[in-house]
């Protein structure tokens, strides 16, 4: 088992780690200097077996805008080869929810990713799916109830 690892807490976002998991909790509005800084993380998170992420867009967290946009979709260029997946949470309960999480699957449809990305209603789901995908590449196994401890320390 790999043990959680916090790597940043801000007001506005955490992020930690599982191995080669990434955790991002956004707990407001991403700013392009958060968006930077969880960025720059990746290629020390990521290892020969590749990098998972796991994005928690909490209820109170609002769309990223351009310029945010412009710093992950250039990390995620760079990134790409290695970048196994990437599971956006969309923590918005309700109807609001139901259509941000439509939303998203079309954009990532649409985004023409050639890693597996997908949106889910649970951080649990979204862990699940992730850690399946890195089972694929070899390396130690990651245990969902490591990712949803560390999630909730975060919290």
């Amino acid at each position: 088992m790999t043990s959680f690892e916090t790597l940043a807490d801000d007001s506005g976002f955490s992020l930690g780690r599982v191995g080669n998991l990434a955790i991002i909790l956004w707990k407001a509005t991403p700013q392009v200097a958060w968006a930077r800084r969880v960025c720059d993380s990746f290629p020390r998170i990521a290892n020969q077996h590749g990098l998972a992420i796991l994005t928690v867009l909490s209820a109170q967290t609002g769309p990223p805008d351009g310029n945010v946009r412009r710093v992950f979709g250039e990390t995620m260029k760079v990134m790409n080869e290695r970048i196994v997946g990437n599971a956006i949470v969309i923590e918005a309960g309700g109807v609001l929810g139901s259509l941000l999480r439509a939303v998203s699957r079309t954009l990532t449809i649409v985004g023409h990713s050639s890693f597996a990305i997908d949106t889910f209603s649970t951080p649990a789901d979204a862990s699940e799916w992730l850690i399946e995908l890195l089972a694929t590449r070899g390396g130690p196994s990651l245990s969902v109830d490591d990712v949803l401890d560390g999630l909730a320390r975060m919290r």
